[in-house]
């Protein structure tokens, strides 16, 4: 986090859980589970990783990505 520049991108379970659910298929620790189970597996790792991912320098909401913006933190 000191010689780099690190981005949250911060999203609901339920937009991981849209994102994710479209390729279940390539992802072997979601491919046995139904979509309930999916959602509560979602919800249980963000629990434990979200503290991590705020110790990035910055975050921004997934919901509101805008590519622009990567440009922008890169240049710095």
């Amino acid at each position: 986090n000191k010689r780099s520049e690190t981005v949250y991108l911060q999203a609901s379970a339920e937009v991981l859980f849209d994102y994710l659910r479209t390729a279940k298929s390539e992802r072997p620790l979601l491919r046995e589970k139904t979509d309930e189970e999916m959602l509560v597996f979602i919800r249980e790792s963000l629990a434990k990783r979200v503290p991590f991912y705020e110790m990035a320098k910055h975050t921004v909401d997934a919901r509101n990505l805008d590519m622009s913006l990567f440009d922008k933190l890169l240049a710095r």
